[in-house]
């Protein structure tokens, strides 16, 4: 392992997932709060792959809805949303919308037949941001900080920082939410470490390869992880610490997800999660009368 002045977070539960087919033309492994209560202030994130139109215009409020196209995708996505934005999402962009109050938008595969994939992740609000106007923000991949690590390790610093804050994602200020989302490869004996401040939840998704995370309790059998599992880390120390390993697929890739838990009721009905069910009715009434704006759905859901 890298050297570190922090305590190793211990690894308190490896759970697998599988990938369900919705669709012949969409996939997903979805990890979820459901799954993981101290997910928190993360709702879900679907490591999706589609290569056709699968969801219309719909409508989101309440929380961010992120697209993270990962670097490997064969797909470019289209993004279009009643507030006007049309945008792009190449292999490792990043498309954060922020719904707060409301916003329509589609999402869909720039050629169909063609499969990309990536991460949607529903970052939630806290309740003094719910009803914030909406807002988008971008991240190209060449504008994406890279951080190296001991042995060839990459990181991709999509929000937050790492390297003790050296390194820093420039959506940042943009985001109610401040959460940290890192894309790691890691070759065989590549090492990463990470601070995690006191108090705040983290886990790892594991895209590729076989990863050993440091300080694992016995209740975890080991700490060896590998390809769609999920590693839930205890509050127990001040660093994420991990190593690559030997295995099929090739370096080892895992997302890094943290944040301060909001720790505030959550109402999460379809597109839209409030703090009450009153909340939730109200941005029902909100958008059934049209003031999350209107988008048609785009030509290629007629093909």
């Amino acid at each position: 392992m890298a050297a570190t002045c922090g305590v190793p977070r211990s690894v308190t539960r490896v759970v697998s997932v599988a990938r369900k087919v919705m669709n012949p033309g969409f996939s997903a492994v979805r990890v979820g709060a459901e799954q993981f209560p101290k997910m928190d202030p993360f709702l879900a994130c679907d490591w999706f792959l589609m290569s056709k139109p699968t969801f219309p215009p719909h409508p989101h409020a309440g929380f961010s809805a992120v697209t993270m196209l990962l670097e490997d995708s064969e797909n470019n996505f289209t993004n279009r949303d009643s507030h006007g934005d049309f945008s792009i999402i190449r292999p490792g962009d990043t498309h954060w919308t922020c719904a707060g109050s409301g916003i329509v938008h589609e999402e869909i595969p720039e050629k169909v037949g063609v499969p990309g994939h990536g991460l949607q992740l529903f970052v939630n609000l806290a309740p003094e941001h719910k009803t914030v106007p909406a807002k988008i923000s971008k991240l190209q991949a060449k504008d994406t900080p890279i951080h190296t690590t001991p042995g060839g390790g990459r990181v991709r610093v999509i929000a937050g920082q790492t390297d003790e804050g050296r390194v820093a994602s420039p959506i940042n200020e943009d985001l109610f939410t401040k959460v940290t989302l890192l894309d790691v490869t890691l070759p065989p004996g590549a090492t990463f470490s990470h601070e995690v401040p006191a108090g705040y939840n983290a886990m790892a998704i594991v895209l590729k390869g076989s990863v050993a995370f440091g300080n694992s309790t016995p209740a975890a059998q080991g700490s060896v992880v590998n390809k769609e599992q999920v590693v839930e880390f205890g509050d127990d120390g001040s660093t994420i610490e991990a190593v690559g390993l030997e295995g099929e697929g090739g370096p080892a890739q895992f997302v890094v997800l943290s944040g301060k838990p909001i720790n505030a009721p959550v109402v999460w009905q379809g597109p839209f999660c409030g703090n009450s069910q009153k909340q939730v009715q109200g941005f029902m009434q909100d958008y059934h009368a049209g003031r999350m704006g209107r988008l048609s759905p785009s030509a290629a859901f007629d093909m």
